[in-house]
């Protein structure tokens, strides 16, 4: 596990991933995760999306770290697919063929116009900004109900060893009860057998005390 481990730091950690089409990427990682987690894969894909936004440098350490909770045995494969996924954009859909589209060549634009694109561009940019501060925002909602839900499914785990043990403790009561009573019968046992060895005792001290007789028959 180790040394998978570290064959991943080496192939990963020296690539910077870029993300296109985030929505192709969701779905493509809502795919690859309902069958290898019992999370919700769509908000677990969510999750994961903020850690590659967050981690340009697709750092091993902090995918594994971050992912071995939900994904367990399958959490090295599932970062090495995602690693080579990143790289070969598979997720993307095929673009279709382009056509053949013969147009007049554009007018040059006013200074107005310019002013225009300018100002378009900035709302653009600042509709980006905030967009990212709400992915930000949600993918720590998100980290924080999963964290919930695993501290929900620990609770429940607790829940069941408590009862187990309370299943235990009573049982081992009952055994302690039930060898009480036979240790109790024994005693009482011991303490017949210790009368009976005394009167056994009585009744050979009163036979040797006792004078030999011995009887005629007569003629």
């Amino acid at each position: 596990y180790n040394e998978y481990k570290s064959y991943l730091s080496y192939e990963i950690e020296n690539t910077e991933m870029l993300i296109e089409e985030v929505d192709y990427l969701k779905q493509w990682l809502v795919n690859q995760l309902q069958s290898i987690s019992e999370a919700d894969p769509g908000v677990l894909a969510k999750y994961v999306i903020a850690l590659l936004k967050k981690d340009d440098d697709f750092n091993q350490e902090t995918f594994i770290d971050q992912l071995e909770v939900f994904l367990e045995d399958a959490t090295i494969p599932f970062v090495r697919s995602l690693h080579e996924v990143m790289q070969s954009k598979e997720y993307l859909p095929l673009p279709p063929k382009k056509k053949r589209v013969f147009t007049e060549s554009p007018a040059k634009p006013d200074k107005l116009e310019r002013k225009v694109s300018i100002e378009s561009q900035s709302k653009v940019d600042s509709r980006d900004s905030r967009d990212g501060r709400l992915d930000s925002r949600d993918a720590r909602l998100d980290n924080r109900d999963m964290r919930l839900d695993r501290d929900l499914r620990l609770d429940s785990r607790d829940s069941r060893l408590d009862s187990r043990d309370s299943r235990l403790d009573s049982r081992d009561l009952r055994l302690d009860s039930r060898d009480s009573r036979l240790d109790s019968r024994d005693s009482r046992l011991d303490s017949r057998d210790s009368r009976l060895d005394s009167r056994d005792l009585r009744l050979d001290s009163r036979d040797s005390r006792l004078p030999d007789q011995i009887v005629e028959i007569p003629d």
